[in-house]
């Protein structure tokens, strides 16, 4: 059963045999990073102290640079991912930036897996709700947020099922609507939910 984010990204790399990964954050020294197993994986960090990460993984490649910059240069020169796992700042506009260039970097069928979704508080840097509203509003990515972990969110590229009218919402409003607003499901729905993707 899932409990944690990299349960959420397993499962998805094992259920559906994908290939390459991508991690954007390599938060609490990589350990996440160093925990997924896939055949090719690539980790950005902007923090270069986290060195870790680079010494857990030996053969994988972690790139230190902002995110926006590694998707700027490497998007047209390195091969698509059929994962990628955002997990960089949490504040509305960086989270948006790294969702929407994952999409660019994303092989077809392949899955963005977002983290922190579940604001504690009210808070510029944790407004990662706030991106995923947006997703809402439009019609090209569907999606479903597990209720566990601070949040997992699973995002494809398919016709939204459930498209909201408008994302203009205060943080007080979001907080009584949350579970609505952001789709959460158990743990045990998320994992029905990511069995029928392209079923």
């Amino acid at each position: 059963m899932f409990t944690v984010r990299c349960h959420v990204i397993q499962h998805c790399i094992d259920r559906f045999g994908f290939k390459r990964y991508l991690e954007i954050g390599l938060g609490q020294c990589g350990k996440n990073f160093a925990g997924i197993l896939c055949v090719e994986k690539v980790g950005v960090e902007k923090d270069i102290t986290r060195t870790q990460a680079q010494i857990l993984t030996k053969e994988d490649a972690v790139f230190y640079m902002a995110s926006d910059d590694f998707f700027d240069q490497y998007r047209k020169i390195m091969r698509p991912f059929d994962l990628v796992f955002v997990d960089g700042w949490h504040s509305y506009q960086q989270t948006s930036n790294d969702i929407f260039n994952a999409f660019t970097m994303l092989n077809e069928g392949g899955i963005v897996v977002v983290h922190d979704c579940i604001p504690e508080c009210n808070r510029d840097y944790d407004c990662v709700w706030r991106s995923l509203l947006d997703l809402r509003v439009m019609g090209d990515f569907d999606f479903a947020v597990g209720d566990f972990n601070k949040g997992v969110a699973v995002i494809i590229k398919s016709p939204n099922t459930k498209i909201l009218k408008s994302c203009e919402v205060e943080y007080v409003e979001f907080k009584e609507r949350e579970k609505e607003l952001l789709r959460l499901v158990t743990a045990e729905e998320l994992e029905k939910w990511i069995n029928t993707i392209g079923g």
